[in-house]
């Protein structure tokens, strides 16, 4: 019964990777890699720039862990690309 369950998620898995693999091929990691060097500059640079209310809209902490999420997104984006 388990391994029967754990087949069809790594199917329905397989199935969701292939479709996200033809679905804009290199785009989406150059988009969320994009993004996570956005957000790591600005957390290394929100204390130098004056002027930047960053703290007002997102904390240190939770732009770590959006650029943390980016770019394990563009990591996984990444290996799709073995699937296309």
């Amino acid at each position: 019964m388990l391994k029967n369950a754990w087949t069809w998620v790594k199917k329905t898995w397989g199935k969701f990777n292939d479709w996200c693999a033809t679905w804009m091929p290199g785009f989406k990691t150059q988009l969320a890699a994009g993004f996570g060097a956005i957000g790591s500059l600005s957390a290394v640079l929100q204390e130098y720039i004056t002027g930047l209310p960053l703290d007002k809209f997102m904390t240190g902490t939770q732009i770590a862990v959006a650029t943390a999420v980016l770019f394990s997104l563009a990591f996984w984006f990444r290996s799709l690309t073995d699937r296309s």
